[in-house]
């Protein structure tokens, strides 16, 4: 799999993703950076229909959404856009899902949290579920291409 993939239009995007979700079995805590409309929501509706699932919209407006999968207890989506700073992520959920979450926690816009926020929950997502922590970031290239930087995470300290 290709880590850092460029796609001249969203079309492209499917296929890898296909190749993503087939290399990224759960647990897993996906950490997804990059501006706005780069394609970070239109990944990870890709990612769950390409895990059988009926897609995944934006939760910018409602911070958090539950995405169902055939046989699992399915995907925790956050989209943490609209956090005016990091201690408001105490309201949305989200550590109650990382404690929770056998599968897999979506996090858009980690940066809204802090520093320590994001080791803590790298920290607990290894140590409860000995899975993989990814952070990609989707970012234009100067043609206008999309591009995903895929950063395997194993120990918080590589945040």
């Amino acid at each position: 799999m290709d880590d850092c993939p460029v796609f001249d239009s969203v079309a492209q995007l499917p296929s890898w993703v296909k190749e993503f979700a087939a290399n990224f079995p759960p647990p897993g805590l996906l950490l997804i950076s990059g501006s706005l409309g780069a394609g970070k929501t239109t990944f990870i509706d890709y990612w769950v229909r390409a895990m059988g699932g009926g897609g995944a919209t934006s939760a910018t407006f409602s911070y958090h959404q539950h995405c169902l999968l055939p046989n699992s207890e399915g995907l925790d989506h956050f989209d943490l856009y609209r956090l005016q700073n990091s201690a408001d992520a105490d309201s949305v959920g989200l550590w109650e899902a990382v404690a929770a979450s056998q599968t897999y926690v979506v996090i858009e816009w980690p940066e809204r949290l802090s520093p320590a926020q994001i080791q803590w929950l790298t920290k607990i997502w290894l140590a409860k579920n000995h899975g993989r922590v990814i952070k990609l970031t989707f970012s234009y290239t100067d043609s206008g291409a999309r591009r995903v930087a895929v950063d395997r995470v194993f120990h918080s300290e590589n945040l």
